[in-house]
C-alpha cells in the first residue's frame, strides 16, 4: 500500500481550514493537519517535517507576502507549496511560481475536485485555475468553460498520460475520462486530444 499524502492546511480563518481538513481526511489516502497562523506552521514544520502538500493562506495577519512564502517554501524541502486564496491576481500567482510554489488553489474551488486538485499537487504538477474574467480582460478571444477535473485532464494529456494513466490518478474509470475528453474536445473546438492540447496553451489553460 503506497504511503498517505500528508496535507497541512494553513488558514486563520478557522472555519474554512477545518471544512478542509474535515473533507480530506474522510479520503483513504490522506493525512491533512490544519493550522491557522503562519508561526503555527512553521512550528510544525521544523517538528514534523515537509508535508507532500502545504496549502498556505496568502493574507493571515502574521504574513508577509511572498517572503513568507518563500520561507515556508524552504522549510518543506522536498514537498509543494501551492497559495491557498480567495483572491488570486496575476502578479502574486507568478511570483509565488518563481519561488517556487507549484501554483494557486483557489478557497471557491468546490469540495468534490479538492482531492483531485491536491494528488495533482502532490505529485509535482502545477496548478493554476483558468481565471475567465482576466482572459476576458486580455487578448483571448474564447473562453472555453473547463470544470477543475478538466482542466487537470488537459494538463495531464498535456503530459503525455494515456487515459488509463489519468483515470487511475483521479480514480475514475476510462470510460469516465473518455468522456470528460469529449467534453473538452467539445469546449476546446478541437479536432483530437492533440489539438485539444494546443487549443488549452493557445487559450492560457495550462
Amino acid at each position: 500500500m503506497s504511503e498517505a499524502i500528508s496535507v497541512l492546511v494553513v488558514d486563520d480563518h478557522q472555519l474554512v481550514c477545518d471544512a478542509v481538513v474535515t473533507v480530506l481526511s474522510t479520503i483513504d489516502g490522506f493525512s491533512v493537519t490544519g493550522c491557522h497562523s503562519l508561526k503555527e506552521a512553521e512550528e510544525i514544520l521544523a517538528a514534523s517535517g515537509s508535508f507532500d502538500v502545504v496549502m498556505l493562506d496568502l493574507f493571515m495577519p502574521d504574513m508577509q507576502g511572498m517572503l513568507s512564502v518563500e520561507r515556508v517554501v524552504k522549510l518543506n524541502k522536498g514537498g509543494n507549496v501551492v497559495i491557498f486564496s480567495g483572491r488570486s491576481r496575476q502578479v502574486e500567482l507568478q511570483a509565488a511560481l518563481d519561488i517556487g510554489c507549484k501554483g494557486m488553489v483557489p478557497k471557491d474551488l468546490p469540495l468534490v475536485s479538492l482531492e483531485s486538485t491536491i494528488r495533482l499537487v502532490a505529485s509535482g504538477e502545477v496548478f493554476v485555475r483558468f481565471d475567465r474574467q482576466e482572459a476576458s480582460n486580455g487578448h483571448t478571444t474564447k473562453c472555453a468553460a473547463l470544470d477543475d477535473v478538466e482542466l487537470i485532464i488537459i494538463q495531464m494529456v498535456a503530459d503525455g498520460r494515456t487515459n488509463k494513466e489519468i483515470a487511475r490518478f483521479l480514480k475514475r474509470s476510462e470510460v469516465t475520462v473518455k468522456s470528460y475528453m469529449r467534453k473538452i474536445c467539445v469546449e476546446l473546438d478541437a479536432r483530437n486530444r492533440a489539438n485539444a492540447v494546443t487549443r488549452a496553451k493557445e487559450l492560457n489553460l495550462i
